[in-house]
């Protein structure tokens, strides 16, 4: 049976049709895993190898359990979390060991490194302890979906989402150079999230086909040319390139409960060998010169590259932005030989009650640029670059403040916060576009955590708290209304 077999039929019949083969199956798996854990000794770097497919088995176990019990979501939060952690620290190692000239923050890390792999082997087995615990009981079958009614909802949503996308391009172009931007504008830019949101709920509407005729105005004639819009104007933003893309990718599983291959191909070879190489090199240019000329400069310069110059700027920079699996080498390293003090909480605590207060109320409230910090602190930047941010990562911080029992309690703890925030917005909603909305956008912000715990995890609560009152406020006005989970192939995902 294959994955889009299983995906579509409910539980019962997943398992009288599979039971069959299962022994196989797992008498395949526990063989394999044999072989590798003989094998593995006798590698040259056996310690990084060793962390690096045991990572990869946390990374398969989770997804084969929930497809053999019928209840397999290819966007399930422990999923993709769980393929960015392994990218982030198990391929990342392996290119770090492998091509530690280009990757490598320096070359005194290597020696720290199988140490490094294995705290993060360490983190990803907690994260699926928190979240597979059992703490959390059978959920509740719902009765009840979320839908908006009419145009307005979508329409003040846009608008909203919209105003605090263009002050996020204005709140970033300020940073670029180097100038401050007003108290009202970085509040607004509190509110992208919101764009995200109603971007997600417009692909639902429309790809599910229940939009009415007024919403799929305002999302081929809004939505889609503010989202062109914001694209355009964030050149040098890969991630938010790729979020915005994403979203119709996310949302085709949704429909026709298969994995979208040919689209998510496609979409890692774009971000391969045109948004990073293009992105990067825009970046790299004087933020000064007019948007127009950027771009063109940045199309002669790659139009000057030889075979080599491309692949160092397209899988080269690739392999050196996503191994940050450095950054928890560098924190082991410099907190092991004193150069560093651990931190006891002090990145995480007083920060987030900082940022729980708006610039609004609080005008001279201190900036706080984790990734610049953490890059000074550690010395991986350097002092006549400015601008550069490293990315802390979630095992380097909780390792940074409390050790290796800071990774296991800490990333325990954010498992548990996945699977509870999956339950309430993600498991078995398929058509309750307000809910599934609200997991796709939970599901952004969970795989670009790493810049700082107190900064995203504030704006991850922030995000939920706004979104929940302005639901809860519309849904009395009449914008949002309540219907019965409808039945068919469609009514929810395997839960």
């Amino acid at each position: 049976m294959s994955m889009t077999d299983s995906a579509v039929l409910g539980p019962g019949q997943a398992r009288s049709q599979t039971a069959p083969t299962r022994p196989l199956r797992a008498a395949a798996i526990c063989v394999s895993v044999a072989v590798i854990a003989f094998t593995v000794p006798f590698a040259e770097h056996a310690l990084v190898v060793g962390g690096v497919l045991g990572m990869l088995l946390c990374l398969i176990v989770p997804a084969w359990y929930r497809w053999q019990s019928g209840r397999f979501d290819a966007f399930e939060t422990i999923h993709v979390v769980g393929f960015v952690y392994f990218v982030f620290f198990g391929l990342g190692s392996v290119w770090t060991q492998s091509d530690p000239s280009q990757v490598a923050y320096d070359k005194f890390l290597l020696s720290y490194l199988p140490r490094s792999t294995l705290y993060c082997l360490v983190g990803y087995v907690a994260l699926l302890a928190g979240y597979f615990g059992p703490w959390f009981g059978p959920r509740a079958k719902r009765e009840q979906i979320i839908v908006p009614t009419g145009t307005r909802f979508l329409a003040v949503l846009t608008a909203i989402g919209f105003a605090g996308g263009l002050s996020k391009v204005i709140w970033s172009t300020a940073k670029d150079l180097g100038t401050t931007s007003t108290w009202y504008v970085s509040t607004l830019n509190q509110l992208t999230p919101l764009f995200f949101f109603v971007w997600a709920l417009g692909c639902i509407l429309v790809m599910f086909g229940r939009a009415t005729p007024g919403q799929r105005r305002i999302f081929w004639f809004a939505l889609v040319p503010g989202t062109a819009l914001f694209l355009g104007m964030s050149l040098s933003d890969k991630s938010l390139a790729m979020t915005l893309i994403g979203v119709p990718v996310m949302t085709l599983w949704y429909v026709k409960r298969r994995l979208p291959w040919v689209s998510l191909t496609a979409l890692v070879l774009l971000l391969i060998f045109g948004i990073f190489p293009f992105y990067n090199t825009f970046r790299s240019l004087d933020p000064h010169l007019p948007r127009g000329r950027r771009v063109g400069l940045t199309l002669s310069l790659a139009r000057t590259w030889d075979r080599h110059e491309y692949m160092e700027n397209s899988v080269g920079k690739l392999k050196e932005r996503l191994s940050v699996v450095n950054s928890v080498a560098v924190v082991v390293r410099d907190t092991e030989k004193g150069w560093v003090e651990y931190a006891g909480g002090d990145t995480l605590f007083l920060p987030s009650m900082v940022y729980f207060i708006p610039r609004a109320f609080w005008r001279d409230k201190p900036t706080f640029r984790m990734g610049r910090e953490f890059g000074e602190k550690f010395r991986v930047v350097h002092i006549l670059d400015p601008d550069t941010n490293i990315a802390v990562t979630v095992p380097g911080e909780l390792y940074w403040n409390f050790g290796l029992t800071g990774i296991v309690l800490g990333m325990g703890l954010w498992g548990v916060a996945l699977r509870g925030l999956y339950r309430r917005y993600g498991e078995g909603l398929g058509v309750d576009p307000i809910r599934l909305a609200v997991h796709m956008l939970l599901l952004i912000q969970f795989v670009h955590f790493g810049g700082g715990l107190a900064a995203e995890g504030v704006t991850v609560f922030r995000t939920i708290v706004l979104i929940e009152v302005f639901c809860w406020v519309s849904l009395r006005l009449g914008l949002l209304t309540v219907q019965p989970v409808p039945q068919g192939r469609d009514a929810a995902l395997p839960s």
